[in-house]
Parts: structure tokens; sequence; C-alpha cells
């Protein structure tokens, strides 16, 4: 049986481009490609993935550049909002005094 190059991942309605059978996203895999790193290096990195879909994720991305470069960007923008609204939320009363107290301390 010959597999799809699409048959190694999971579309998620909400644009999200999975490792299929893990929750491995597409964006946790290629910084490592940009960085230089060889599919066996990565290997290392997320070691419940066979080569063979590292090789693939890798394959999509150079089949699908455009697309995939969006992808990625929309993914590591909104991580980026989802930190700074984070960042952004009132501590509560307890940390406060904590922070206080550390402060106090030093």
């Amino acid at each position: 049986m010959m597999m799809n190059i699409e048959d190694f991942f999971e579309f998620r309605a909400d644009g999200a481009i999975r490792i299929r059978g893990h929750r491995i996203d597409l964006a946790h895999i290629l910084p490592y490609y940009h960085d230089g790193y060889s599919p066996e290096m990565i290997g290392l990195e997320f070691p419940s993935l066979p080569l063979t879909t590292i090789y693939a994720a890798i394959l999509y991305y150079l089949s699908n550049q455009v697309r995939v470069d969006a992808y990625m960007e929309t993914y590591f923008a909104s991580a980026q909002a989802a930190i700074t609204a984070h960042e952004a939320q009132a501590t509560s009363p307890v940390s406060q005094r904590l922070v206080m107290r550390r402060n106090q301390a030093a």
C-alpha cells in the first residue's frame, strides 16, 4: 500500500497540522530543520517519531513551502499573543504577597 505524504499528518479544523498519532505539531519540528539539524538529529529531539515521519515532515514542508511558512508565521504569532496575554493578567493576591515578601527579603 502506497502512502500519500498527507497521510503522515492530521489537518485539524482549527488549522493545526499535527503529526498523525502524536501531539507534536509540524511547527515543533521545522525550527530544528531551519537551524540545520539533520533528520537524524531531529529524531533525537523527538524520540517517539519514526525517522520516516521526520523525513515526511521535511518533504511536506519543501513541497508546500509557501503554505507552511504562512502556517508557521500564524502559529508562532498566536503563541506569542498567548504569552503576552498571560503575562498581562493580574496576578493573584497570594502571588502579589509572595513577590512583595521576596522583594523585601532581597
